[in-house]
């Protein structure tokens, strides 16, 4: 230039696509018009289309996911009235148990929620656990073994890792038929009356599948039945509701960190808190049938029911 400045820099011709590129492009506008224009006419508002195919759902390069819709995988925005109504009363007839036995409650609440919403668990379904524990630690404290509870806490991060591999990599049918399983199986085992001696070991391994299994399918008490069958109801309760305590805080506080509970959990949440209550209130007149012949097979064949129901709803 004549003032000696800076020359502007060469314009760069845009690169020409051939002839399939320009095609494939132009058709893919003119569909994405189409819509947009059907929408207006339907009187939806336009909305900017998101990543299809392949990429829905998949880790995009700078972070965050493709377009996983309103409600993400498995979720649902809200349940019906009717669905509300089994969830109470799932959930009651599950703390009505663990009320009253110690464990219980995601063994006769868990499929029907699953059933109703998959994202019931872990996550809601483990933090009313809890609050029905809290109970059990208040009042009976004084009976926990703490010996039990330090030896339980070394199957603590394998049973917690292997949970979370479970829940990140195993598709949403096979880990609900595997929820299923697990609560079939668990109420055969405890059916049969099969228990064990209690030693170091197996307060290990309880610690070890009770994790496992509160993070896999909110399931974290019956591996605590079995292995701690030899105590007296009341220190089964109160050391079981520390040991579920832990793993529940830890558990919770991980799957925020996974984005895998949020508000949509929380709202769950409050679905199931009625029952809970209900099923508290109700416990304290279950508690003397305890000793009874029928109240625990009454109990377990419930669980075994549901479990094999589960399976049977995702593979027909």
């Amino acid at each position: 230039m004549r003032d000696g400045g800076a020359l502007p820099p060469p314009v760069v011709a845009p690169r020409r696509l051939g002839c399939r590129g320009r095609r494939g492009d132009r058709l893919s506008h003119a569909l994405l018009d189409v819509r947009h224009r059907w929408a207006r006419l339907e009187g939806e508002p336009r909305r900017p289309p998101g990543p299809q195919g392949r990429h829905r759902g998949v880790p995009l390069p700078g972070g965050g996911r493709g377009d996983l819709g309103p409600a993400g995988p498995g979720r649902r925005e809200s349940v019906s009235a009717v669905e509300l109504i089994l969830a109470i009363a799932a959930v009651a007839g599950g703390a009505i148990v663990q009320g009253s036995v110690g464990v219980g409650l995601s063994l006769v609440a868990a499929p029907a929620l699953v059933a109703i919403d998959p994202t019931f668990i872990p996550g809601p379904l483990l933090i009313v656990g809890q609050i029905i524990g809290i109970r059990h630690i208040i009042v009976e404290g004084r009976h926990i073994d703490w010996r039990a509870v330090k030896h339980a806490l070394w199957g603590l991060p394998v049973g917690l890792a292997a949970g979370f591999a479970v829940l990140e990599l195993v598709p949403e049918t096979i880990r609900t038929i595997l929820i299923g399983a697990l609560v079939a199986g668990s109420a055969l085992v405890l059916l049969a009356g099969f228990r064990l001696r209690q030693t170091r070991r197996t307060e290990i391994a309880g610690g070890l599948t009770c994790s496992f299994g509160a993070i896999a399918a909110a399931l974290p008490g019956a591996p605590l039945g079995i292995c701690f069958s030899e105590m007296r109801p009341p220190v089964l309760r109160s050391t079981s509701s520390v040991y579920i305590a832990i793993v529940g805080g830890v558990g919770i506080g991980l799957l925020v960190a996974r984005d895998n509970f949020g508000l949509h959990e929380l709202r769950l949440i409050g679905y199931l808190v009625p029952g809970m209550f209900i099923g508290l209130a109700i416990s304290r007149l279950v508690r003397p049938f305890l000793d009874r012949a029928w109240f625990r097979p009454a109990v377990l064949s419930v669980a075994l029911a549901g479990g094999v129901a589960l399976i049977i709803g995702q593979l027909v």
